[in-house]
């Protein structure tokens, strides 16, 4: 079995199928594929400034351009905790990536945009990691990521539920 270093820790993970037959092996999957992007990914958005949770931010506003979002739905959206959305907003303001105002409904509440220099940055950073998720889908048909997406839509969903739960 391979050992893991630093240098190469995406690429010489042993294959998870040691626990072959087991309904929780995608679980395994799962976290190998996500460990692995996001190394990719980073070695990718390093060199220009911007980091993957930056960018994931900027990707989140303009999914929802159509409105300003309060940064504790930001939050939500995200999954993260209120102080770390904070922290991540102030650097993405301070690039003039984003701007923040006041709510008008409510003053304490902060309303978040995207700036035009955020939508450039965004569109420079997808057009970088293009060709690697191009990679990463190679040997999967359309049908295959549809089906993938909608089985790990549903695996967030109950995973939400269950936050939820524990939430009440």
């Amino acid at each position: 079995m391979p050992t893991t270093t630093r240098k190469d820790e995406a690429t010489t993970q042993p294959d998870v199928d040691v626990i072959q037959g087991s309904p929780h092996r995608i679980a395994f999957y799962i976290h190998d594929v996500s460990r692995m992007r996001k190394t990719l990914i980073d070695q990718i958005l390093g060199p220009h400034g911007i980091t993957r949770s930056q960018w994931w931010v900027l990707a989140n506003l303009a999914r929802h351009s159509d409105r300003s979002m309060s940064q504790v739905e930001l939050g939500r959206v995200l999954d993260m905790k209120k102080v770390s959305v904070g922290e991540l907003l102030t650097r993405l303001e301070a690039s003039g990536y984003i701007s923040r105002e006041p709510s008008p409904k409510d003053g304490r509440a902060k309303l978040v945009q995207l700036t035009d220099k955020g939508r450039d940055a965004l569109q420079a950073m997808t057009d970088l990691a293009l060709p690697t998720n191009e990679r990463i889908h190679d040997g999967i048909s359309a049908a295959d990521l549809e089906t993938a997406t909608r089985v790990l839509r549903q695996m967030k969903t109950n995973l939400r539920a269950i936050f939820d739960e524990q939430d009440d």
